[in-house]
C-alpha cells in the first residue's frame, strides 16, 4: 500500500479546532446562563471565514468494512472528494476561490519540511472540476439508480460547490483583463494616460487563474506558483511574490476545449430548475460557453487574440497609453500559447452546438481536415507520431469530438481507437454520456474502466516521499487523460512527496456509472459534513440581465453579380445569430457601421454585402454589428470579409495581313503599268483576364497610303495602290480594340509591297 505522509491537514485541522474551542468559550463567558453556538455552526463559521473546508471527513486508509467493487470505488471517490476540498483549494467567490491546485508538493529532505502548491492550467482543472460536480449533482438526484451513493447533503454540497466553481470562471472571465493590464510594461510603468486605468472586460477571453497569498495562507503553505503569480514565501509574500508575465495567464485552446468539457456535462446533465442563491446552474454553464465560444470563433477567424493590446502614442517625445482609442480586433496580439484553433475549428463548432444550439461557420478545408483527424483516416497518422506533441494534440481532438459527436455514426468507434494510444478511455466514455442512453457501453471499455478504477490509490493518486519506489499504476500524474503513458507513470523522488487532486478519477468514477449504471451495486451509504453555504459575490452572478447580448454570424455562398461588366462584384448574404441572456431576445437593437469597402445592406434579419472585384487581386475589409439591449448593454461583432478580385488589363491587339490580288487598272504597251492590290487583314481582340479568349470588338482609327474598311466582325480589306513608276511603298492601318469593361488598346500594323 502506498503510505500518504502529509501532515498538513492534521496541522490546518488542529488549527481550526483551537479556532472553534475559543469561540465556544467566548460564547460562554459573555453569555452566562445562555446557551452555547454548536460547535459545528461555529466551525461552519470559522471555515468561511478562512476559506477553507475542514470537516475531519478524510481517511488515508480504508475502513476495514468496506467490500466490494463499487462500494469500494464509491468510497474511494468520497475521499477523494474531501481531499479535493480540504487540501486543493480554498472556498469562497474571492480573488483564488475554488480553482484546484493540481499538485501539492511536500519537501521532506535536509532535515526540511516545506510544502509547496502548484497551479498550472488552472482552466483546465477547473473545466474538470466542474465535469465532475455536474456528474455527481446528476447521480445524487437518482438515488433509485444510485442507492446509497449519498444523500440531501451531498447534493447540497455539490451545488454549492459548482456555484463557486462558476463563480471563479465568470471571476476569470470579468476580471482577467485588468489583471494582465495590471503587469504589463504599460500597466506597470503608468505611462501618461494608465494611472487609474481599468481595462474593460472582453467577453469569453479569459485568465487561467487568479490563485496569490490568500488561498495559499488558507491552505498552510509555506510557498506557491501558478499561472499568475510566485510566491516564495508565504510568510513574507509583499517582499517574495513575483508577478507571473502577461502571457503566462492568457487562455488558449487547450484552456478552452477542456472548460467546454464541464459545461457540456451540466448542460447535460443538470435540468434549468437545479438551482443555487437562485441561479439556474445549467443556464450560468451555457452561458459561459456560449462567451467562451464568442471569443475563440470571433468573426469566423479562429485566433484567440489578447485583448489586453495598448495603443502607445507620443506627444512630442512623451510615450503615452491612449485608453480612448484601444487596438481594433485586426491589431490585437495573438495569445503566446496556443492561439490558432482554425485546425480544430469544425470540432469547436460542432461541441458548441450541442451546449448552446448555435453552429459558427468553418471553412470546408477545416471541415475535411477534422474529419482527417478520426483514428479510422491515415492523416491521424501524422499527429499521432510527432514527437512531444502526441498527446497534448489527442486529448483536444478526442474532447471536442466527445462532446460535438463531430465524426457522426464512427465517433464511438473511433475515440475507442485513439484511447489505445495513450489509454484515454475516459473520452469514449464521455461521448456515451453525452449523447447515447445508458448500458450500451463497448465491453471492452467497461472492462478497462473497471480495472482501472479499482488501481487507483485510497488515500489519493500521489508519487515520491518514502514510497517513491512503488508502482503508480498510472494515476502518478496530475491527469493520467491528458499526459503521455510515461508520464502516467511517474514514480517521483524520495526526497519529494507531490499529491495531486485526483480529478482524473473522479470524473472517469462519474462517467463510467452513468454510462453503466447495473455495475452500481451493494454500496453502503456513509454520512458526509455539511459545508457553508456561500453568498453571492460583490459583483453579479451570473447576472443575466446585466450580460450584453451574444452573438455571432455565419455566411451564406458568395455570388458574382454584373459578370462581364466594369460593375462586377462580389455579393454574400451574411446571417445573424443572436441572443439575449435575459430572454428579450425580440428587444435587442441591430445596427451596423460601414465597411472599408464595398457597402451593406440589412434586409430583414441578414445582411448583404456588396463588394467591387476589380482593382485589386485580393480585396478585404470588415464591419461591425452592434447589438445593444434595453438595460443598455452593448456586444460589437466584428465581421471581416475576404474575396478574390482582379485587376482589369488591357486587351491585346494583333493582327495578320495577306495579300488576297493584284487588280490592273491599265497598260502601256500591252504591259500592265498601274493599278491596285487588295489585302485581307484578319484582327485578334484578346481580353487577358478571361481564361477563355474571345473575339472582342474593334474601330478602324487611322490610315495611311492605303484604304481599310471593315468586312466582318473580325476581318479587314485594305486596298493599296502600285505603277510601273513606283511598283513598292508601304502604308499603315491603326487598329483600337476594346475588352468587354471598354478599356481599349491601340496598335498600328504596316502593309509592304
Amino acid at each position: 500500500m502506498k503510505l500518504n505522509f502529509d501532515f498538513r491537514p492534521f496541522l490546518v485541522r488542529l488549527r481550526s479546532v483551537l479556532l472553534c474551542m475559543c469561540s465556544l468559550f467566548a460564547a460562554s463567558c459573555n453569555n452566562p446562563g445562555g446557551s452555547t453556538r454548536p460547535m459545528a455552526e461555529l466551525l461552519a463559521a470559522s471555515n468561511l471565514q478562512n476559506h477553507l473546508i475542514i470537516t475531519g471527513d478524510y481517511q488515508p486508509n480504508p475502513p476495514g468494512s468496506v467490500s466490494g467493487e463499487a462500494n469500494m470505488n464509491v468510497s474511494r471517490y468520497w475521499n477523494y472528494r474531501v481531499r479535493l476540498r480540504e487540501q486543493f483549494m480554498s472556498y469562497g467567490t474571492g480573488t483564488g476561490d475554488c480553482i484546484p491546485a493540481d499538485r501539492m508538493q511536500r519537501f521532506v529532505g535536509g532535515g526540511s519540511d516545506q510544502i509547496a502548491g502548484k497551479w498550472s492550467d488552472g482552466t483546465l482543472k477547473l473545466g474538470w472540476y466542474i465535469g465532475v460536480l455536474a456528474t455527481e449533482i446528476h447521480m445524487l438526484r437518482h438515488p433509485a439508480i444510485y442507492p446509497g451513493f449519498g444523500d440531501s447533503t451531498d447534493l447540497h454540497n455539490a451545488k454549492a460547490e459548482l456555484y463557486c466553481a462558476l463563480t471563479a470562471f465568470e471571476r476569470l472571465d470579468r476580471f482577467g483583463e485588468q489583471k494582465i493590464w495590471e503587469f504589463t510594461a504599460q500597466g506597470g510603468l503608468n505611462l501618461l494616460g494608465s494611472k487609474g486605468f481599468h481595462w474593460p472586460d472582453s467577453p469569453g477571453f479569459f485568465i487561467r487563474d487568479d490563485v496569490a497569498a490568500a488561498t495559499g495562507r488558507a491552505l498552510g503553505l509555506d510557498s506557491l506558483r501558478s499561472d499568475y503569480a510566485v510566491i516564495d514565501d508565504l510568510a513574507r509574500p509583499a517582499q517574495t511574490t513575483h508577478p507571473a508575465l502577461p502571457f503566462n495567464k492568457e487562455m488558449s485552446q487547450d484552456q478552452a476545449i477542456h472548460m467546454l468539457l464541464g459545461l457540456a456535462l451540466a448542460r447535460r446533465l443538470l435540468p434549468p430548475n437545479t438551482t443555487y442563491n437562485g441561479v439556474s446552474l445549467r443556464d450560468y454553464a451555457v452561458n459561459e460557453a456560449r462567451k467562451i465560444m464568442d471569443w475563440v470563433g470571433r468573426g469566423s477567424e479562429w485566433i484567440i487574440r489578447d485583448p489586453v493590446t495598448p495603443v502607445i502614442r507620443h506627444y512630442g517625445p512623451i510615450p503615452w497609453f491612449d485608453p480612448w482609442h484601444p487596438a481594433d480586433w485586426d491589431h490585437l496580439s495573438p495569445v503566446r500559447r496556443g492561439p490558432d484553433a482554425r485546425p480544430f475549428s469544425y470540432g469547436f463548432s460542432r461541441a458548441e452546438k450541442i451546449i448552446d444550439g448555435r453552429q459558427q461557420g468553418v471553412s470546408p478545408s477545416a471541415r475535411a481536415l477534422w474529419l482527417s483527424l478520426q483514428a479510422s483516416a491515415p492523416a491521424f497518422q501524422l499527429i499521432a507520431s510527432l514527437q512531444n506533441a502526441q498527446a497534448d494534440n489527442l486529448h483536444m481532438i478526442m474532447t471536442l469530438a466527445a462532446i460535438g459527436d463531430s465524426w457522426g455514426s464512427s465517433t464511438g468507434l473511433s475515440l475507442q481507437q485513439l484511447a489505445s494510444y495513450e489509454d484515454f478511455l475516459l473520452y469514449p466514455i464521455l461521448n456515451q454520456v453525452l449523447h447515447y442512453s445508458p448500458g450500451s457501453l463497448d465491453g471492452q471499455l467497461i472492462s478497462d474502466a473497471r480495472n482501472m478504477l479499482q488501481s487507483a490509490p485510497y488515500a489519493g493518486p500521489s508519487i515520491g516521499g518514502p514510497a517513491w519506489s512503488l508502482d503508480s499504476h498510472g494515476w502518478g500524474s496530475d491527469n493520467r487523460f491528458i499526459r503521455e503513458r510515461k508520464q502516467q507513470n511517474q514514480k517521483g523522488a524520495a526526497v519529494l512527496l507531490e499529491s495531486f487532486n485526483g480529478l482524473d478519477y473522479m470524473l472517469l468514477h462519474n462517467l463510467f456509472y452513468i454510462a453503466a449504471p447495473r455495475y452500481f451495486q451493494s454500496v453502503q451509504f456513509r454520512s458526509h459534513s455539511r459545508i457553508p453555504d456561500l453568498s453571492p459575490p460583490g459583483w453579479p452572478v451570473p447576472a443575466a440581465a446585466e450580460i450584453p447580448p451574444l452573438g455571432y454570424v455565419s455566411f451564406g455562398t458568395p455570388r458574382t453579380i454584373d459578370r462581364g461588366e466594369s460593375t462586377e462584384a462580389m455579393q454574400v448574404d451574411i446571417f445573424l445569430h443572436y441572443t439575449d441572456p435575459d430572454g428579450d431576445t425580440d428587444r435587442v437593437a441591430v445596427g451596423h457601421d460601414l465597411p472599408g469597402e464595398g457597402i451593406v445592406r440589412k434586409i430583414g434579419s441578414k445582411f448583404e454585402f456588396t463588394g467591387p472585384v476589380y482593382g485589386a487581386a485580393k480585396h478585404r475589409t470588415s464591419f461591425t454589428i452592434y447589438l445593444q439591449d434595453e438595460q443598455g448593454q452593448r456586444n460589437e461583432i466584428d465581421v471581416p470579409l475576404e474575396w478574390n478580385g482582379r485587376i482589369n488589363h488591357p486587351p491585346r491587339v494583333g493582327a495578320v495581313i495577306y495579300l488576297d490580288r493584284i487588280v490592273v487598272g491599265g497598260t502601256a504597251l500591252g504591259v500592265p503599268a498601274w493599278g491596285t492590290a487588295e489585302w485581307n487583314m484578319t484582327v485578334y481582340v484578346v481580353d487577358p483576364d478571361y481564361p477563355m479568349p474571345e473575339p472582342g470588338p474593334f474601330l478602324i482609327t487611322g490610315m495611311e497610303n492605303l484604304v481599310a474598311f471593315p468586312t466582318s466582325a473580325n476581318t479587314v480589306k485594305i486596298i493599296t495602290a502600285w505603277s510601273l513608276l513606283q511598283p513598292h511603298g508601304a502604308g499603315t492601318v491603326t487598329i483600337r480594340g476594346f475588352d468587354t469593361l471598354g478599356t481599349s488598346t491601340e496598335k498600328e500594323f504596316t502593309v509592304q509591297w
